[in-house]
């Protein structure tokens, strides 16, 4: 049998530098609204996540890291799996942002600056340079 993860258990994440709540309760000066974002969540991670990070945590060095060979080989073998489909490593692009990497998206297929959805507008002047 798979893991069993708990998504019925919510986070309270207010007051802790959330970009997801603290700065929507910052930008429209309430705290009544709910966020409809797309990728930040209020459930605690499975304990493999938290155990890898316990892991880097553990050995006292917290410095910048490159993506390994295992981040491209995981995404390869996902495609693999669910569609039949060899992914080459080079279209794999790393972004840590689903808004950012909508709005390149986009500037790639309809030139920098073209779309008129206000997120996507102004994404690429705040967050990637061409």
């Amino acid at each position: 049998m798979g893991m069993q993860y708990d998504f019925d258990t919510m986070t309270d994440r207010r007051n802790t530098n959330c970009g997801k709540w603290d700065t929507m309760d910052q930008k429209y000066g309430r705290k009544d609204m709910i966020h409809l974002g797309v990728a930040d969540m209020d459930f605690k991670a499975p304990d493999p996540i938290l155990n890898g990070l316990r892991d880097v945590l553990d050995m006292g060095v917290l410095g910048y890291t490159d993506l390994s060979d295992k981040f491209f080989e995981s995404i390869q073998r996902w495609y693999r799996k669910q569609y039949g489909l060899e992914i080459p490593r080079e279209w794999i692009v790393f972004c840590p942002r689903i808004n950012i990497a909508s709005s390149i998206c986009v500037d790639t297929y309809t030139g920098w600056g073209y779309h008129e959805y206000p997120c996507l507008r102004t994404a690429p002047e705040r967050h990637y340079q061409k």
